[in-house]
């Protein structure tokens, strides 16, 4: 049972954003010190993806646990309320993941690595750092 009544955690739902996130920002930040090229919010193929590293073919997406559930996180857990929407929109959302990652692959771009180590090296141990603190959008 949800603690908030239905209005509440509609409104607590209506102000989670889908770009420009604490978690992005600080990505964001990284390429910048790291001195890379890249495009926010870029277009690659069909997909929209939160950052295209120029020259490197490099992708970076930030993917809650929440919003992206994958097997053994304790993190990726399904609402108690609600059952029937939450499970199917998870669902699609793990599915377009997949789709995304794989015609990514098609298209030759490389799913967070880098051709350069140190760039990839410090995505990955921010994106392990993000999820230690609850991979909270």
């Amino acid at each position: 049972m949800d603690v908030f009544t239905k209005e509440e955690r509609s409104e607590i739902m209506r102000r989670i954003r889908s770009s420009g996130t604490k978690p992005e920002l600080a990505v964001k930040a990284l390429l910048d010190r790291l001195g890379a090229r890249y495009e926010y919010q870029a277009k690659v193929g069909r997909w929209s993806v939160d950052f295209l590293v120029l020259g490197d073919g490099l992708v970076v997406e930030y993917r809650s646990c929440f919003w992206h559930p994958h097997e053994g996180c304790r993190l990726s857990r399904l609402p108690k309320s609600n059952e029937q929407y939450w499970i199917p929109k998870l669902r699609r959302n793990a599915e377009r993941d997949r789709l995304k990652d794989a015609e990514h692959a098609i298209l030759f771009y490389l799913m967070r690595k880098g051709t350069s180590k140190k760039m990839a090296r410090a995505v990955r141990d921010l994106a392990a750092k993000a999820l230690y603190v609850g991979g909270a959008r």
